[in-house]
């Protein structure tokens, strides 16, 4: 009856107050969680988007620009273990089927794609002579429906060719020699190789049929490779350092080498969001501190009211231990009150962000939720430990 008659008339009381701390809750929460989700985000966007911590690409007619061995040399020395790497080749195609418009993607044989999805533990594949498996590059979001008609990933027939830059005909680009048809076998989802090679949609035959392809192919479409994984990807910028000082090219004028480093993207985004995250909890901080205070000093301008109640309680026969429970759930109320209205604001603001930008942000959110949780409890804690001893000290004479 004293919890909920004490509820009724605190809530009544501090209505103005209790609402003020809510608000700047939903703030406090909503600004974080938004912060910490688009961090996040953009993180597993990167890896997403680059399984490979590195890889580097050159046409057939060019020598290979540096040794595996040397980039495991300065692995060593900049504190990045090379954990795993794989060599592969692959072409440039366009691949067409019945009634469908062509596409763009990489040819790639079975050993290599098998060698390169090892360093991320994938399945390898065993494939006939004609067989083919077409290898779409991954959304971010995996519950986003795609068009299979887009991607031209019907099981079937398929016509493969390569476009000759280097020789027209009648003003038009000419298809060559290297032309071939086969049968798609399944169509699966998977990155890879990192987008910054240029390679997305990932065509696999057999080593037999891609052999004598990849020969005829012209040298801007054919193109060797090697892929990397290291240790402390994030801290590796020095080693991404090295490697293009060694190779020294200018990959806006030359396309024969092609870098694509997951830590030189993540470092660019990284300083933006850093800086954004930076500065999103400097000022929930701040807001968090500002609505604890608000109803720290809320309770100490009550607090000789309330001394007298609990006095006036204890001559009527209440108990030191059920003063003590009565005080902490009066407290109790008055803290998390405004932080559960906050925390429900903030789940529903972002699942609303998570419709918008098609991602799933929940668990962003809940994360939040929970440190905010536990930072209120232990301002609550203490709260209820000083207003417990000044009340104690009226009542216990």
């Amino acid at each position: 009856m004293l919890n909920i008659s004490q509820a009724a008339f605190k809530l009544k009381d501090n209505a103005r107050v209790l609402f003020n701390v809510s608000i700047l809750c939903a703030v406090v929460l909503t600004a974080t969680a938004s912060f910490y989700a688009f961090d996040q985000t953009m993180k597993r966007q990167q890896l997403n988007d680059m399984p490979q911590s590195y890889v580097i690409t050159w046409t057939k007619d060019r020598q290979q620009p540096i040794k595996p061995d040397m980039i495991k040399a300065w692995g060593d020395s900049t504190k990045n273990e090379i954990e795993q790497d794989a060599a592969f080749r692959y072409v440039e195609v366009y691949y067409m089927q019945a009634e469908l418009s062509e596409n763009y993607g990489a040819m790639v044989s079975v050993s290599d794609y098998n060698r390169i999805i090892a360093m991320e533990g994938g399945q390898p594949l065993s494939l006939m002579n004609n067989e083919m498996v077409l290898v779409l590059r991954e959304p971010l979001n995996m519950d986003e429906p795609s068009d299979s008609k887009l991607y031209l990933g019907y099981p079937g027939p398929v016509t493969i060719m390569i476009r000759d830059t280097s020789a027209k005909v009648s003003g038009h680009i000419r298809d060559t020699s290297a032309k071939v048809s086969g049968h798609i076998r399944e169509k699966t989802t998977r990155n890879v190789i990192n987008s910054g090679t240029g390679v997305y949609n990932v065509l696999v035959v057999s080593d037999d049929l891609f052999a004598p392809f990849f020969d005829k192919a012209p040298a801007e479409r054919a193109r060797y490779g090697h892929a990397f994984n290291w240790s402390d990807w994030e801290y590796s910028l020095a080693l991404d350092k090295k490697i293009r000082e060694h190779v020294s090219f200018n990959e806006e004028e030359d396309d024969s080498i092609r870098i694509s480093s997951r830590v030189y993207d993540w470092s660019s985004t990284n300083q933006v969001s850093s800086l954004g995250m930076f500065i999103g909890l400097f000022i929930s901080l701040l807001f968090f501190i500002a609505s604890g205070s608000v109803i720290y000093f809320k309770l100490f301008t009550e607090l000789q009211d309330d001394q007298a109640y609990f006095k006036g309680l204890t001559r009527i026969g209440l108990s030191i231990a059920e003063i003590r429970r009565v005080v902490t759930f009066q407290v109790g109320l008055i803290f998390f009150a405004p932080c559960m209205v906050g925390s429900v604001h903030t789940l529903f603001a972002l699942k609303t962000l998570s419709n918008l930008v098609n991602s799933n942000m929940m668990g962003y959110a809940l994360t939040v939720v929970s440190m905010f949780v536990v930072m209120q409890a232990l301002f609550f804690f203490a709260a209820r430990k000083t207003y417990m001893r000044k009340i104690l000290e009226e009542v216990v004479v």
